[in-house]
């Protein structure tokens, strides 16, 4: 999937993919702050402040996809 293949980067805005006992599912737009053996510290997510997740949460957002592949 092109998702798991677009490389995420320091500072990339992405949407974080976000489900919970009474939401069936959402994507939150973020930006990633760190990257750490594998997981992505995400922004503005949480009302304390960031969270680290899995690359699998995680798509770029289009924008940026598009960039990438123009260039």
């Amino acid at each position: 999937e092109r998702n798991m293949l677009a490389k995420i980067n320091q500072w990339d805005i992405v949407e974080l993919w976000c489900c919970g006992a009474n939401v069936p599912g959402a994507w939150l737009e973020s930006r990633v702050k760190r990257i750490r053996d594998g997981k992505y510290c995400v922004g503005r997510v949480l009302s304390t402040g960031s969270l680290w997740v899995d690359r699998e949460r995680l798509r770029l957002v289009m924008d940026r996809m598009l960039l990438a592949l123009v260039s």
